[in-house]
């Protein structure tokens, strides 16, 4: 830094000029990017460091002076000149506890009771980590506020679905980075599954003359005719459902990166998770829970768990598309990929769950050890394709 070449009169002198200056000091700082920042005051450098926007080795130089050097140095030599005689010091000692207490509560209370100073200036905004932290944490108690003391009970559904599918969405960003992610293309999948495909699958459901008699298969008493009725009547037309909105957004774009097409899928999955969370909070979960607490655990899992591996299902989907459109002489081959590998991993996972929790839970394991290993892969993955 600026100040270790620095010779010790240097710094000496600085500690006097502090000492013996009787007018109003101003400073100015090197930031880390090396720009000079500045005017402050002593006060004003003291709220900065507070607030962790500078540190005890920020180059500090007082105005007047060519000097620089490390803001803790200013510190203690602040700290020296206010540092009390013994004859003070064995005064203070002989003081009650209620004079202290007296003096510290004055010399505090117009900081902590209205910091006026900080309100007028916006400076707690400063703090982006403090602001973040605070939505996470008090949005469930709004979504009370707002929904649950009015007896809307529904519209609670729907908030803390939004909720707990947006701290997914930010999880997936910084787990699984990816290029040229917009949040316009991200709202698009997340709420074109959401509302559009799951529309499309309903109407789907209701021409289909077979899909009835496809869904009995579910409960037959064969575990073999069982997994196909959940793999054909469930997976596979859901995970077409899901895959729409990525196939639309492929076709209207330049081709995307797999990655970045895994990550949209992600978010298509979340639309649908919540869609079928907040399905099963308001049919489902009331038929089959044997009490208030099972009914609460499954409300929990459908809406943190669910959406999750649906997420999960629809990225290895959108891994596949977007090699598609990078390669579209291989196009089809790959879309049936992209529909058969989640289609038998979402039967699947529907299949043992009835019957195991574990098995469910290692299906679940699966797929993500499946996405995780395609994203390992995918340069064999793109030399195979390149190919003739």
């Amino acid at each position: 830094m600026l100040w270790r070449g620095t010779a010790p009169n240097h710094s000496a002198r600085f500690n006097d000029q502090l000492t013996i200056s009787k007018s109003p000091v101003q400073f100015v700082i090197l930031d880390d990017s090396r720009q000079t920042r500045g005017p402050y005051s002593r006060e004003e450098l003291r709220h900065l460091f507070e607030t962790a926007a500078i540190r005890l080795d920020t180059p500090v130089r007082m105005i007047g002076s060519e000097e620089w050097v490390p803001y803790g140095q200013m510190l203690e030599a602040r700290a020296t000149k206010a540092e009390p005689t013994t004859d003070e010091t064995s005064g203070q000692a002989h003081r009650s506890f209620r004079e202290q207490a007296t003096d510290d509560w004055r010399a505090l209370k117009r900081h902590i009771l209205v910091p006026w100073q900080e309100v007028r200036e916006m400076r707690w905004l400063d703090n982006r980590r403090l602001i973040g932290v605070a939505a996470i944490g008090l949005f469930p108690l709004l979504i009370i506020a707002l929904f649950t003391n009015a007896g809307r009970i529904e519209g609670a559904y729907w908030a803390m679905a939004f909720y707990f599918s947006a701290l997914w969405a930010v999880f997936f960003y910084y787990v699984f980075p990816a290029p040229g992610v917009t949040i316009r293309n991200c709202l698009i999948c997340f709420f074109g599954t959401g509302l559009f495909s799951v529309s499309l699958l309903q109407i789907a459901y209701y021409l289909i003359a077979n899909y009835t008699d496809l869904l009995k298969w579910t409960t037959d008493p064969n575990p073999l005719t069982s997994w196909a009725g959940w793999v054909f009547g469930v997976g596979l037309p859901e995970e077409i459902c899901k895959m729409l909105v990525l196939i639309y957004l492929a076709r209207n774009n330049e081709p995307f990166q797999p990655q970045t097409m895994l990550y949209y899928g992600l978010m298509a999955g979340l639309g649908f998770g919540i869609y079928e969370g907040v399905a099963y909070q308001q049919r489902t979960n009331l038929g089959i829970a044997r009490g208030v607490g099972e009914y609460y655990i499954l409300n929990v899992v459908r809406l943190t768990a669910l959406p999750f591996i649906h997420a999960i299902w629809t990225a290895i989907a959108g891994y596949f598309v977007g090699f598609a459109y990078q390669y579209p002489e291989r196009k089809r081959g790959l879309v049936i990929i992209a529909v058969a590998m989640p289609a038998f991993l979402h039967g699947t996972y529907n299949a043992v769950t009835g019957t195991s929790v574990l098995s469910s839970l290692g299906v679940a394991l699966v797929s993500v050890f499946a996405l995780n290993l395609y994203l390992a892969k995918s340069r064999d993955f793109e030399r195979a394709l390149q190919r003739k």
